[in-house]
């Protein structure tokens, strides 16, 4: 059967680009980077942040996470101890890779099936990201990503937008999915719409913040949002007033 193109941006487009997180979002990894970054503290003489502290930074740059959570450190202590040491750890932890979230090879191989690109935002490093995916050898081929080191990082708008650039896609024509408050963030900031997942590390209400198109608890759920879209007025996508 042949489907319509589906409408969602201010200017009429067919949405032609999903864009997926990774960690959290895609893969099962909250737990490990949590022990990581306990692992970092303790290697560096710092006390342990609160689970829930480490959950909340996550999907940010390694620095800016790492800032955020141990406060104003030197910059020797940050970059020359604590940074190394929570790589070293994820890469030791890393070694029993991690399991796909429920649902993610269906709804990428659908959307694959509807003509759909993919393309994955994430606050990985590359080198991490490329680590990561040739550990899902199923996962199909993505047609862009980017990395917190290629770009300033969540909840800049500059992921986005530059994978709007490189794959000549309007930001209205894209759907962002995220298990943060600072996916969806940078969603709004780009002028994307954004759905909110929440088997990762923000619950429904940090991941309400940002105003997202939809929240769901399964990654197949998002089909039904995508459908929602071709019956949705060509209304302007929600942009922060903040970039």
């Amino acid at each position: 059967m042949t489907r319509e193109p589906l409408t969602c941006g201010g200017n009429g487009g067919p949405l032609s680009l999903v864009v997926f997180d990774w960690d959290g979002t895609l893969v099962d990894s909250i737990d490990k980077i949590v022990e990581a970054v306990w692992h970092a503290a303790d290697c560096c003489g710092l006390s342990r942040p609160a689970r829930a502290s480490v959950r909340d930074i996550i999907g940010l740059s390694l620095e800016t996470a790492l800032s955020e959570l141990f406060g104003d450190l030197p910059q020797d202590m940050l970059h020359r101890r604590l940074m190394p040491a929570y790589k070293e750890a994820f890469v030791a932890l890393d070694q029993v890779p991690c399991g796909l979230h429920d649902g993610a090879l269906d709804l990428l191989a659908e959307l694959k099936r509807q003509g759909m690109g993919l393309a994955v935002a994430t606050g990985k490093s590359r080198r991490g990201l490329e680590r990561a995916m040739a550990q899902q050898a199923s996962l199909p081929p993505f047609d862009a990503t980017i990395c917190a080191d290629e770009s300033r990082g969540k909840p800049a708008p500059d992921m986005l937008l530059t994978l709007a650039e490189r794959l000549g896609t309007a930001p209205e024509s894209m759907l962002m999915i995220g298990d943060t408050s600072h996916d969806l963030k940078m969603a709004a900031n780009a002028g994307v719409w954004g759905v909110g997942i929440t088997h990762g590390a923000h619950g429904p209400d940090r991941l309400m913040e940002s105003k997202p198109l939809a929240i769901v608890d399964h990654l197949t759920d998002i089909l039904e949002v995508i459908d929602g879209l071709g019956h949705k007025a060509a209304d302007p996508v929600p942009r922060s007033s903040t970039w």
